[in-house]
């Protein structure tokens, strides 16, 4: 009977080695899986992190091309600015003139109403006027006024006949 008392708790401990071992491979096998669940989920992690990440490098990428157009649009806005300025105080002086026919046949812009002699000597080429520009006619020579752009236009001294010496 010992014997057959040995045989079984020999046969007991045979058991709860493999029931140990059964339990040990089992919660290799459970960490196994969990191990490779948590990796996969890591890897899913990075790569959303990484595709994140190159988001975020256009985004800083359009922002400053933004910024940089921004600031190209603000200047030509402030040139803008300045030249209608500019446009609008020419216009306004435009409307003091109005057409002229020279003694001597040419189109120009003369003050309506002149404020001085030196109003009264100004003539302004009508070619430019209509371009919205304000060009002052110099005097080239005794029959003639220049515009540097569209040339020369009859003058208004009048022709005093063959006696008039010509330098």
């Amino acid at each position: 009977m010992m014997s057959a008392i040995f045989s079984g708790i020999g046969a007991l401990k045979t058991r709860i080695d493999v029931v140990k071992t059964s339990v040990a491979v089992r919660d290799d096998d459970m960490i196994a899986s969990a191990l490779r669940e948590m990796t996969d989920r890591l890897f899913d992690i990075q790569q959303a992190s990484v595709l994140v990440q190159q988001d975020n490098l256009a985004l800083i990428v359009q922002n400053k091309q933004s910024v940089e157009l921004q600031t190209v649009l603000e200047k030509k806005y402030a040139q803008l600015l300045v030249a209608f300025d500019g446009a609008v105080k020419v216009s306004e002086d435009l409307h003091r003139y109005a057409l002229y026919t020279t003694a001597r046949g040419g189109i120009v812009m003369h003050c309506k109403n002149p404020k001085s002699p030196v109003e009264e000597a100004i003539y302004l080429c009508a070619s430019c006027a209509g371009e919205g520009k304000k060009t002052i006619l110099q005097l080239d020579t005794y029959l003639w006024l220049r515009c540097p752009q569209h040339g020369k236009v009859g003058s208004d001294i009048p022709d005093s006949g063959p006696n008039v010496m010509m330098f």
